[in-house]
């Protein structure tokens, strides 16, 4: 049986589609205040990023990070603050995540799906998807707050997954949101 409770938080993300590089956004509340920013790692030539860390804007706090197992694959290894850890990958033509403890209902790579605990089939999060004009927005509401940290590090990662192997983001440019 599932069970989800009162929305605790909402996050969203808005990212420019016109941009050319899909990696450029922000994590924010409700409100619209930018709460969380990804930080880029670059191979040593700077043609391509090697994974990201998420942190919080204000503090500098370490929400997650997450590194390509393999540089010239899609596979990353992603931990986050709270202990918890997962692994994205390409097999074959197939994407894949292992997600040991959750279940995920709907479609990962597309944003549009539910996040639930395994062991009380509690829902921890909803996650939604829509395309507009120039621009595309994933709302994030979250049911349980000590897994803020895991799920936000998990949408991150698959905006960085399905963006790998794009060139270098303009990291200089902190204006371009």
């Amino acid at each position: 049986m599932i069970r989800r409770n009162e929305v605790m938080e909402i996050f969203l993300i808005n990212r420019k589609t016109w941009k050319f590089s899909p990696l450029h956004f922000s994590i924010d509340n409700n409100q619209g205040q930018a709460l969380y920013r990804p930080e880029y790692t670059l191979t040593k030539h700077g043609n391509y990023t090697t994974g990201f860390v998420l942190k919080e804007i204000t503090s500098g706090r370490l929400v997650g990070q997450a590194s390509k197992v393999k540089p010239t694959k899609p596979d990353h290894q992603v931990q986050t603050s709270t202990g918890f850890s997962f692994r994205l990958y390409k097999h074959g033509f197939s994407r894949a995540i292992d997600l040991p403890g959750f279940t995920i209902q709907g479609d990962l790579w597309i944003l549009n799906f539910r996040l639930i605990q395994n062991a009380d089939g509690q829902v921890l999060a909803d996650i939604g998807h829509s395309l507009q004009f120039i621009k595309d927005s994933i709302q994030v509401s979250l049911y349980n707050q000590a897994y803020r940290d895991f799920v936000l590090t998990l949408v991150a990662d698959v905006l960085y997954f399905n963006a790998d192997g794009y060139l270098k983001p303009d990291l200089n440019n902190s204006n371009s949101y």
